[in-house]
């Protein structure tokens, strides 16, 4: 297996070789050599390339940001070859090189950091000396928190909050650590308030940097674990978002008018996901004239699907029914679409529909529905199962489900199908009771909804990604059980 290199950057290892920096070589047999085992050839190969990154770093004609990164770069490669107490060795020449180790960003990373620093010494054996690193590294970043704060900078307020906060984390201080992530929720939701209120895009798009401090917020929260604090800054950037967006669609233009049509449709969606369905009523109204004078065939289908969930969620279904035919027939008008093109948009519509309302009947017609619609080969893989279905045999149609090969398995419709057979096994054993909505609607949720940890960590957005939420944020709602799913803590809303 090979170690894994916190500081290892795809882009920076393209651009290594786009330069032929000659360490490459040296650095590949390295990785190979600890793959199949040989540490002591990887050990050589590692101290040549790291070596050949020191001399490169010393060069005349290599600029200062450039000597930095091959100095990082040899303490990492010291570092894969457990050279740690070198490793620190050269990252605190980095650090020296840097103009302001610890408080510069590029693309996003420090292009330096005490937390990197304190790592090396630790591996090094000397903790005593890496905890002054980190404690001197708090002191300086707490004067910069608090000035970024009297200036009213959120953004490096919130940058500041985040990386005392992993100082605290390092240093094992709970206390402090959580005090510092709940100051970066604070600094983050006033960042993509005070962004998103700026007159003008001077500094960058107002909408995505608005986005990205809110997210970071998100995600500090996420660290804590308190669901309400979560949603409460989930809330301040619903109406964040709601406020600009209204304020920004009053043009009849059809080209000035998208963005502010689609800024209202997403803070619909998020004023649902809180639970506020008249304010994501009230978007959806000033949306609605926008999309059907300018984009119908375009987002016509998404208005009506967002009003559909929004009715659905006010326990109103015959409105819901109402939209969920206007969705259909949107599809259906001046020919658009091959009749073959069109089934399975409705049906994977109607599935998302009936789950919603927790209407099991409704939902086994339209997952047998689907099994006849499908392609002809995936046809012929689930042949049966809906004539099974259709005469409510759970138990027999389990079986040939289960002996389906891997790759009809990754299948979204086999999860559906098992899924429903799980709960009407559920309800043959007394485990569920037959006509609760709501714990069908949950049961299927969860099970549609499968979660496993980001590999980029706790991230808001990738987090969304995991649970398919991405685009369509709606599946989110409620907050509570989608953060209780995140967290571990229960499998029921």
């Amino acid at each position: 297996m090979i170690p894994s290199d916190p500081g290892f950057d795809p882009v920076q290892a393209a651009y290594n070789l786009t330069r032929k920096n000659p360490a490459i070589d040296w650095e590949i047999e390295m990785l190979g050599h600890l793959k199949t085992g040989s540490f002591d050839q990887a050990h050589r190969c590692g101290i040549k390339a790291a070596d050949i990154n020191l001399e490169l770093a010393s060069a005349p004609e290599v600029d200062a940001r450039s000597a930095t990164e091959h100095l990082i770069k040899a303490a990492s490669l010291l570092e894969q070859v457990r050279e740690f107490a070198r490793a620190a060795e050269v990252y605190e020449q980095a650090r020296g090189r840097d103009v302001a180790p610890g408080t510069r960003l590029i693309e996003g990373r420090r292009v330096t950091s005490p937390l990197r620093y304190f790592d090396l010494l630790v591996k090094a054996g000397r903790e005593s000396p890496a905890r002054e690193v980190l404690t001197s590294a708090a002191k300086q970043a707490e004067e910069r928190y608090h000035s970024a704060l009297k200036d009213k900078n959120f953004t490096h307020a919130l940058d500041e909050a985040q990386f005392l906060a992993d100082i605290h984390a390092r240093l094992k201080d709970a206390a402090a650590t959580a005090t510092w992530w709940r100051h970066a929720v604070a600094a983050g939701v006033e960042a993509g308030r005070a962004i998103r209120e700026a007159p003008d895009d001077r500094e960058g798009d107002r909408y995505e940097l608005s986005r990205a401090a809110f997210e970071q917020a998100l995600t500090c929260a996420l660290q804590l674990k308190d669901d309400k604090l979560f949603i409460d800054a989930f809330g301040a950037m619903a109406h964040t978002q709601a406020k600009a967006a209204t304020a920004q669609a009053h043009s009849k233009e059809k080209w000035d008018a998208f963005r502010p049509m689609e800024f209202l449709m997403e803070a619909a969606v998020n004023h649902m996901v809180i639970g506020e369905f008249a304010k994501a009523r009230e978007l959806l109204a000033v949306a609605e004239p926008i999309v059907l004078t300018h984009w119908k065939d375009q987002r016509g289908p998404t208005l009506y699907k967002m009003f559909g969930h929004l009715a659905i969620l006010a326990g109103k279904r015959d409105e819901g029914e109402k939209w969920r035919r206007a969705y259909h027939q949107e599809f259906e008008r001046k020919e658009r679409f091959d009749p073959e093109v069109v089934k399975p948009i409705q049906l994977e519509f109607d599935e998302e529909f009936f789950r919603m309302l927790g209407d099991e009947a409704s939902y086994r017609t339209t997952l047998i529905d689907i099994c006849r619609s499908l392609e002809a080969g995936m046809r012929e893989v689930f042949e049966g199962v809906d004539q099974m279905l259709e005469q409510g045999l759970y138990r027999q149609a389990k079986t040939p489900l289960e002996e389906l090969p891997p790759e009809a398995k990754d299948q979204r419709i086999w999860r559906l199908l098992s899924a429903f057979i799980e709960w009407r096994l559920k309800i043959e054993t007394g485990a569920a009771k037959e006509g609760n909505a709501k714990a069908f609607e949950d049961h299927m949720w969860h099970v549609i909804h499968p979660f496993t940890a980001p590999r980029q960590g706790y991230l808001w957005s990738a987090i969304l990604e995991t649970l398919g939420a991405e685009e369509d944020p709606i599946d989110i709602y409620p907050l509570p059980r989608t953060l209780a799913l995140i967290h571990g803590r229960t499998k029921s809303a």
